[in-house]
């Protein structure tokens, strides 16, 4: 009996241990699990913010594309209405200079005739030509009935007498300049533009007002450009002025460019290169911007920039300025022509 006694409170105390185990290794598992449960759900949480920030990223990057794709069309737009602008003024141009009125006054003022049955059997190149010579021929009777008046009002306003001297005028002082300066002032009615070269070497006298369309030309660039032709001795302005590369040195101002280049000055509106020396256009005509530049260049042609010899004297800087009516018309009348 005893001993049966004493195996079932073995038995009993088996069972408890054997509980106790059981109960520690579901305990166990229950941890285990939970941990496992956590650091998924962590790993979950992670992902779904890495999605948000490239979901956040993706939408600011279609909004970026869509303004930039706004503002483009809006740019198009904007230059599809100034080409239709420009072509409406050019078309415009085109049918005044068919008119009878205007090819009377063409054939009266330059002595061309015209015949409108030709005119009218001829293909369309034919008629461009016909169109670009009538345009050229008015440019040009408009540009010399300018000077004309202009100097007719010189003439007056000085009493009626001309000189046969050029005078030199005190524009600034040599301290005002510096190399690569330039320098606007105003002399006798006149914008000019006193340039130094970027080597501090030279000077140079422009009108500040480019030949197309009259843009200033105080915040255009000085370039250093190859030299089309060959620079000589003796150089003629626009002004009619005959600049000499020996009397410019000896007054303190050197035209010389042994370099082979040349100083220019870009129009800051369409991008046209200007000879400082002599006013010549260089290369390419109101290229900018493109398609709008080239057609506005068409509504003018090339022409030069006006020029005025320059010295120094003592501590000023001096500009000669022509008063003599006849160089101007000499300058802007075609001798053909005025026969």
């Amino acid at each position: 009996r005893k001993d049966r006694e004493q195996q079932q409170k073995l038995d009993m105390k088996k069972k408890e241990e054997e509980k106790k185990r059981v109960a520690q290794r579901e305990k166990e598992f229950e941890e285990k699990a939970a941990k496992e449960r956590m650091e998924q759900l962590r790993r979950v949480q992670k992902e779904r913010e890495q999605l948000e920030r490239e979901l956040k990223k993706r939408q600011k990057k279609e909004e970026r594309e869509r303004k930039e794709k706004e503002q483009r069309e809006k740019e198009q737009r904007e230059r599809d209405r100034e080409l239709k602008e420009l072509q409406e003024q050019v078309r415009q141009k085109r049918e005044k200079l068919k008119g009878r009125e205007e090819l009377g006054w063409f054939e009266r003022a330059f002595g061309e005739r015209i015949d409108e049955n030709k005119e009218k059997d001829e293909p369309p190149t034919s008629k461009k030509a016909v169109n670009g010579t009538i345009t050229q021929g008015i440019s040009s009777g408009l540009t010399t009935a300018s000077s004309f008046i202009s100097g007719v009002w010189e003439s007056v306003s000085s009493g009626g007498t001309t000189t046969e001297e050029e005078e030199w005028l005190i524009v600034c002082p040599k301290t005002r300049l510096s190399p690569g300066e330039i320098v606007a002032v105003t002399k006798a009615g006149i914008d000019l533009l006193i340039v130094a070269s970027k080597d501090g070497n030279r000077l140079y006298c422009i009108e500040n007002s480019c030949p197309h369309l009259g843009t200033p030309l105080e915040t255009g660039t000085l370039e250093r450009r190859k030299m089309e032709k060959s620079a000589s001795t003796s150089q003629k302005n626009a002004m009619g002025n005959i600049v000499d590369a020996a009397a410019a040195a000896a007054s303190g101002t050197s035209f010389a460019n042994n370099d082979g280049c040349e100083d220019c000055i870009v129009c800051p509106l369409h991008q046209t290169v200007f000879a400082l020396e002599n006013g010549e256009s260089r290369g390419e005509w109101c290229p900018y911007p493109p398609i709008i530049g080239p057609l506005t260049g068409a509504l003018k042609g090339r022409s030069n920039l006006p020029t005025f010899s320059i010295r120094t004297r003592g501590k000023n800087v001096e500009v000669k300025i022509n008063s003599m009516l006849d160089d101007d018309m000499n300058n802007n009348i075609d001798p053909k022509k005025s026969k």
